[in-house]
């Protein structure tokens, strides 16, 4: 119980520090990695109604299976499809976030006096 706090200590503090975007950005991508899981589950349930409809059958024929056959190629490419959209949202949040700190870090750099430098030399 006290790890599940931690983790939403730590997700608290991440998520206070990131801007607008970012934090839209992470959200959208859980809803988007929570709509991927039930469709994974869905696929196995629709490929088990049909094995059940075509196995209870007399003859099996295609017009049989089409629906469900249709059904899964439809979860198959709306699933692959999210696991882009999941990929760019937390690609494009992740370069955000480094170029803004690389950025943060140069203008203190910057904005440094030049005894810091040769006070602290690194190399």
């Amino acid at each position: 119980m006290t790890e599940l706090r931690d983790i939403w200590k730590i997700l608290a503090r991440v998520l206070a520090r990131l801007g607008k975007h970012e934090r839209r950005n992470l959200l959208l991508a859980v809803g988007v990695i929570a709509l991927t899981a039930m469709l994974t589950n869905a696929l196995p349930l629709t490929l088990g109604a049909m094995v059940d409809r075509v196995t209870g059958a007399q003859a099996v024929t295609l017009r049989m299976a089409a629906p469900f056959l249709v059904a899964i190629f439809a979860i198959v490419i709306t699933r692959e499809g999210l696991h882009v959209l999941r990929k760019y949202l937390v690609e494009r949040t992740c370069t955000r976030i480094e170029m803004e700190t690389r950025v943060a870090a140069v203008n203190h750099l910057l904005k440094l006096d030049f005894t810091f430098f040769s006070d602290n030399q690194s190399g």
